[in-house]
């Protein structure tokens, strides 16, 4: 155990002991034997810091044809997407494909417009009509 190693704070993971993405660790808990846990998956609950459970999902980009549960990029820019707390419109962001994930991190560049441009002004709704989770 070095000298720093005491200053390090843990990071939460699942029970299959993956972390999941550090700018979640003040929004999700943990699940209570999760149902079909995969040994390369992390599943936590989002919970906001005034305890909100219930949430509609914000997003910029477009339904995926085939598989429409998905939300991918547009022709434009990549997928934006946010969670909002449904009790006082509480909103933090899920995933910006610009920043999060391997092509943003190693291939692609955007431009500041591809950036800027791109309003999460659409709710999803599951296939049932459900659109708060």
């Amino acid at each position: 155990m070095g000298l720093f190693d005491t200053l390090k704070k843990k990071r939460k993971t699942s029970q299959n002991k993956n972390l999941g993405p550090t700018f979640l660790e003040n929004k999700v808990e943990q699940i209570t034997n999760p149902k079909k846990l995969h040994s390369h998956e992390w599943k936590r609950g989002l919970k906001t810091e005034s305890g909100g459970t219930f949430f509609k999902i914000k997003y910029y980009g477009q339904r995926q044809s085939k598989h429409k549960n998905l939300i991918v990029q547009t022709k434009f820019a990549p997928s934006k997407i946010y969670a909002v707390d449904v009790s006082n419109n509480e909103a933090f962001l899920l995933f910006d494909g610009c920043i999060h994930g391997y092509n943003a991190m190693f291939c692609d560049k955007y431009t500041k417009q591809q950036i800027e441009n791109r309003s999460a002004d659409k709710i999803y709704t599951s296939e049932n009509g459900d659109n708060e989770f």
